[in-house]
């Protein structure tokens, strides 16, 4: 069984392309920046299972589902509400 992982603050895609191929994640990445959309997306073109990635802003995260782990690399300090965020992520 593939996990499912959310990435928030995926960035250009590195943590997303190493749980696909070396885990068989299955993985969503969140991040503001579409520049950084359009660039991991093209860098995961051959990668499978082809992680997704969605322009959302994790301090008002709105996801409808499910994950089995939720990864924060390097994006914890930008929060304006950290424990509203872990709140929602536990759902």
């Amino acid at each position: 069984m593939e996990a499912k992982v959310l990435d928030v603050g995926s960035g250009l895609g590195g943590t997303a392309i190493y749980l696909a191929k070396k885990k068989k994640c299955r993985v969503t990445g969140i991040t503001i920046s579409e520049m950084q959309i359009d660039l991991a997306t093209k860098l995961t073109r051959r990668v499978f299972p082809k992680p997704r990635f969605i322009l959302q802003d994790a301090n008002n995260l709105r996801l409808n589902e499910k994950f089995d782990t939720v990864i924060a690399i390097e994006v914890l300090s930008h929060l304006q509400k950290r424990e509203e965020f872990f709140k929602r992520v536990a759902k």
